[in-house]
């Protein structure tokens, strides 16, 4: 008889998640609490996917590059003009540059680059993720698409 408790049900959605559908399983240690997201999975994503505009921004801000990124992108997820699902749709400004957080399916398979992009997209599942610097509270599970957090 299989288990039926919280966390073995926990671990059936993580286990069915990544076996059939695609995903790796999250480091709940590399998330920034006062960012509320994946800081390295949000940097290695634009760095993999829009080497164009990450080598634009790295040259005009040097060291700070990253910070100012992921600093961007945090406005931009917090502005009620924009919002996560704005940003994951259309993306957001940094430095007069757009940088993309998720590419979506191609409608054919014509453009090869175009479907590269999409299998790109790194999609995570942390279990028990600390969110807050201000308690030792937890969410039960998080889904995360190259490196911001979605509470499920």
């Amino acid at each position: 008889m299989k288990p039926t408790n919280e966390q073995a049900f926990k671990t059936a959605i993580e286990h069915h998640l990544i076996t059939a559908c695609g995903y790796e399983r999250g480091d709940r240690e590399a998330f920034d609490r006062e960012r509320g997201l994946f800081p390295k999975d949000v940097v290695s994503f634009i760095q993999k996917t829009q080497p164009g505009e990450w080598e634009y921004l790295a040259n005009l801000q040097k060291g700070k590059a990253e910070e100012i990124l992921l600093d961007d992108l945090c406005r931009a997820l917090n502005s009620d003009y924009m919002g996560c699902l704005a940003v994951l749709r259309h993306g957001f400004k940094c430095f007069g540059k757009l940088f993309q957080m998720a590419y979506f399916s191609p409608a054919s398979g014509m453009n090869p680059d175009t479907q590269n992009l999409y299998v790109a997209n790194t999609l995570t599942i942390t279990q028990q993720l600390r969110y807050s610097a201000r308690h030792s509270n937890t969410l039960d599970v998080i889904l995360a698409e190259c490196g911001h957090a979605v509470q499920e």
